[in-house]
């Protein structure tokens, strides 16, 4: 059964039209963002039903108490990252049970084993009544005072609960600077001298206040997958929640947090600095990533004080760096050694209440050896953004594991699927991501037909030819392809 490409395109219209530059960043009139926050619930009703409807499908839509449990992976990395899902169960893979714990709020958080790229992964759950009790997990953490030790990494907080110390046990090295701190909140004063919501003028460091009034910190997760510290800090009128989560798979931490935000012309950033010494720093962008320097020393380069960017920075010497992710977030500066994150800005003109609201993102800090392909950015960029999606069903799964495409070499990244234009086939649009030419092989599992490469606005470049399934394809750096497949 074909979902309903009506509604498909009504949703895509409508997030195209709330992506227009004036309300993308925060630079329209409050009307604007009133009017955006119920387009987008629409986009987000449709998204749900047409998404269960599509996984029904897949899935079976058999009802009951949910005895298999699906996940669905949308990039095209293979991924193992952990899952929270509602409920209280065990969850096996056949016949292995799979790492889990439990949390006070009634969720499940466990590790999957491998769900495939554009694929899907089955499993069987197991309701329980009770939360798993403390002393029957298999403990992956310790946590002695101020000191957290995890499969990765000895980190030290100091009385502000900021991190005096990240030593990756593997690589034998410490990450943040000496004498500094790591997730150091900072506020600035923040008036450009004109267009409040479009600019950061280049004075804004001038002014600045640390967010380090700590009013509560409570060790909330402690178990076979994760540590979550929750730290509460009060600036002015404004809260800032942070639950701090280390993964026993995972080197990645990451920085959960909520803002009640009541204040106006502050610029709020979190800063990170590194024991490393790099004259460049990476930033991604879509379909590929730029380097910009990390020092000041000619006006081109004291212009480019603020830099976009969009799932990621990463800041490495040779052998050796350090990612900052970010599910939302889209600003940072890396000025020496010193990475930081912008979080908040809250101009006061065309919006008097702009961010006085609830804030809730994600950024994520990433030790790695090697530079960013070798510590794999690009991969936990998307997995960062882009979640798994689970279903469950009492239907039984004809097949355990399955995935639709498979592209042979990682740095090739199928970034879209679609119907395409002319609505006789789909579109596999992928791009090189390290900069690399690659020889590769895009394989679309069950296809038997005819593929073309084409360009952007898919008009053929090339005529059609035979394909079982099979592409093989040479791209080049930071190239995009688009495949047209037509059975």
């Amino acid at each position: 059964k074909k979902i309903s490409g009506a509604e498909l395109k009504k949703a895509w219209e409508l997030t195209l039209l709330n992506q227009f530059h004036d309300i993308l960043p925060g630079s329209a009139i409050k009307d604007v963002y009133e009017d955006s926050k119920e387009q987008y619930n629409e986009v987000f009703e449709i998204d749900k039903k047409l998404s269960e409807e599509a996984l029904s499908q897949i899935c079976g839509s058999k009802t009951g108490d949910g005895k298999y449990l699906y996940l669905f992976n949308t990039t095209s990395f293979d991924r193992k990252d952990v899952v929270i899902s509602n409920g209280l169960f065990e969850v096996f893979d056949g016949e292995k049970k799979l790492p889990y714990q439990h949390t006070n709020d009634g969720k499940t958080v466990w590790l999957p084993g491998l769900v495939p790229g554009k694929g899907y992964h089955s499993y069987v759950i197991k309701a329980v009544k009770e939360k798993l009790a403390e002393k029957e997990v298999s403990m992956s953490f310790e946590k002695n005072g101020r000191c957290v030790e995890t499969p990765f990494y000895v980190v030290k907080f100091d009385d502000n609960w900021e991190i005096a110390s990240l030593y990756d046990k593997k690589a034998g090295r410490e990450v943040i600077s000496e004498g500094e701190r790591g997730n150091a909140l900072l506020a600035f004063e923040d008036r450009p001298k004109e267009y409040d919501a479009w600019n950061i003028d280049a004075y804004y460091g001038e002014k600045c206040y640390k967010v380090n009034n700590v009013s509560e910190v409570s060790l909330v997760e402690n178990g076979e997958v994760r540590l979550i510290l929750r730290i509460k800090r009060r600036f002015l009128q404004s809260v800032v929640d942070q639950d701090i989560i280390f993964y026993s798979n995972s080197g990645r931490i990451d920085f959960k947090t909520h803002i009640d935000w009541k204040e106006s012309q502050i610029l709020l950033k979190a800063a990170f600095p590194l024991a490393l010494d790099a004259a460049k720093a990476t930033y991604d962008i879509q379909f590929g990533n730029v380097e910009r320097p990390t020092h000041s020393n000619t006006s081109w380069e004291q212009a480019k004080f603020e830099v976009c960017a969009h799932k990621w920075a990463d800041l490495s010497e040779a052998g050796y760096g350090v990612g900052l992710l970010n599910d939302s977030k889209y600003g940072y500066d890396v000025k020496e050694n010193v990475m930081r994150i912008t979080l908040l800005k809250s101009g006061i003109f065309p919006n008097p209440d702009a961010d006085k609201e609830d804030h809730f993102f994600t950024y994520s800090l990433l030790p790695h050896e090697g530079g960013f392909r070798e510590g794999g950015l690009v991969k936990e960029g998307y997995l960062l953004n882009q979640p798994v999606f689970e279903k469950r069903t009492d239907s039984v799964p004809e097949l355990t594991e399955k995935s639709y495409f498979t592209i042979s070499e990682s740095n090739v990244v199928a970034e879209t699927i679609k119907e395409s234009e002319d609505g006789k086939g789909f579109v596999v649009r992928m791009y090189e991501a390290h900069g690399k030419r690659t020889k590769a092989e895009l394989v679309v599992n069950g296809f038997d037909g005819k593929v073309w490469e084409c360009d952007l606005l898919e008009r053929n470049l090339e005529e059609g030819r035979n394909c079982k399934g099979l592409v093989s394809f040479e791209i080049k750096p930071y190239e995009i392809k688009t495949f047209k497949f037509v059975k």
